[in-house]
């Protein structure tokens, strides 16, 4: 999986630190994306041998996540943690697109 082209919900390593990534589209009129990295609190070299990230999980509710085999993961501080870090990226343009509309490349002109 490459990590940097999936938008959804991972556990990835973040300066030695296990975060939750989360991924959303915040403008509408420009090709730009947010992320946010949520604390779990966890060392990313405590993590058994076994167990690779980047990794993907769901949102389960207020400050936990599920792995697909059903590992349940809290945030730090539950449903009140703040993000430990936030950066913009740009979309980049896949060769097909034509323009930004709603949040998204599409291959129609918009005027």
């Amino acid at each position: 999986m490459k990590e940097n082209e999936y938008t959804g919900l991972l556990i990835v390593d973040y300066d030695g630190w296990l975060m939750i990534r989360d991924v959303w589209v915040t403008s509408w009129d420009r090709p730009e994306q947010t992320r946010f990295y949520w604390p779990i609190g966890i060392k990313a070299h405590d993590l058994p041998w076994w167990v690779e990230v980047p990794v993907r999980v769901v949102d389960i509710s207020y400050g936990v996540y599920s792995r697909v085999e059903g590992t349940r993961i809290r945030l730090k501080d539950g449903g009140k943690t703040k993000p430990a870090h936030i950066e913009r990226r740009e979309v980049k343009r896949p060769k097909w697109a034509r323009s930004w509309c709603e949040g998204r490349w599409s291959g129609e002109e918009v005027r």
